[in-house]
């Protein structure tokens, strides 16, 4: 993201953590121009964790597609 910001490609203002759109502190994208871009930080248990509240938040707002690009061993 640092890249994008030097290059003007990407206003830091437009940044959210995905912490704050899970938690409905803010906004996650408002329309389909809007990209959403997840950057983990944290440990393996920390990323695993907010994966499974995105997907919980997406199943209940019925939103997503389902896939099968991952292996069924992949899905703990």
């Amino acid at each position: 993201m640092v890249l994008a910001i030097e290059k003007r490609a990407l206003k830091p203002e437009a940044i959210t953590s995905i912490g704050q759109v899970v938690a409905g502190l803010k906004p996650g994208r408002e329309n389909d121009d809007e990209i959403t871009v997840f950057s983990s930080e944290g440990t393996n248990m920390q990323t695993a964790g907010v994966a499974v509240k995105i997907y919980e938040r997406v199943k209940e707002a019925g939103l997503g597609i389902e896939t099968t690009l991952l292996p069924t061993y992949f899905l703990v």
